[in-house]
């Protein structure tokens, strides 16, 4: 079965110390579980006041490597949307990514009309993180988190544009499902899906197994725990297909 993490991450976390967060280390634990490719995203990113420097450097560390690029911008800075024009011609650049609750604005905001038109202009998808962490760890910084109705408010601004939700618990995922199913630009990422063994057949029935993605947001998360959510969930062969590789061709090929 083929297998892809579309939420791996590189780089230092500045709250705490990550072990194996190199490529290498990414590339290592993917063979150990089988997953054979996927795309990365920068933790380094979020922090930086020019994220282009760390883009770059994760895009050298990926070169050669047949992982793709998720590069991350704060949509309030100046020319940010001249940086996905940069990192579209130079990198191998699959999907754009905003986390607003580190960077303190709002989904509704008006920044994100400039993003919708550069996402359009390459035909990027999109990556949201509702959180990075749990949020009873952040003490020397407290993110926002977006509410529902933000996610759905900019879901449906962006109809044309392919958005993965990522940093979701799996009850906060079916609680807007019914919404969400509503909306065929909208999918999921499993990182946050910490749920009892046998629940997730009907998570992915709520949600809809057409638009689960499998995330493993490591090294920030134990690759086995997120490996197992889903292989011991009880799930069809069918619907782990679907998880692990089938939606990631979908989602990417727009």
């Amino acid at each position: 079965m083929k297998k892809t993490d579309v939420c791996a991450l590189w780089g230092s976390w500045p709250f705490r110390r990550i072990s194996h967060n190199t490529i290498a280390d990414v590339q290592a634990m993917h063979a150990r579980y089988g997953i054979t490719g996927g795309c990365v995203a920068s933790l380094e990113s979020i922090f930086y006041q020019d994220p282009m420097e760390s883009e770059e450097q994760l895009a050298l560390a990926l070169k050669g490597t047949g992982y793709r690029q998720v590069i991350t911008v704060n949509p309030t800075l100046p020319a940010f949307d001249e940086m996905i024009d940069e990192a579209v011609e130079r990198f191998d650049v699959a999907a754009v990514k905003i986390v607003p609750g580190y960077h303190c604005y709002s989904l509704t905001d008006p920044c994100m009309e400039t993003l919708h038109q550069v996402l359009r202009r390459h035909n990027l998808p999109l990556y949201v993180a509702r959180r990075i962490e749990d949020t009873r760890l952040n003490y020397l910084m407290l993110p926002r988190e977006p509410g529902n109705e933000e996610f759905l408010a900019m879901a449906k601004a962006m109809p044309d544009v392919r958005i993965l939700f990522c940093g979701f618990a799996a009850w906060e995922a079916v609680g807007i499902s019914e919404a969400t199913r509503k909306l065929p630009n909208v999918y999921f990422e499993t990182s946050l899906f910490k749920i009892a063994v046998g629940n997730m057949p009907a998570t992915a029935a709520a949600i809809g197994e057409d638009h689960l993605l499998f995330g493993s947001s490591y090294p920030f998360y134990v690759m086995k725990t997120q490996v197992m959510n889903l292989e011991e969930a009880g799930l069809s062969e069918q619907a782990e297909r679907k998880i692990y590789a089938e939606n990631a061709e979908t989602f990417f090929a727009g």
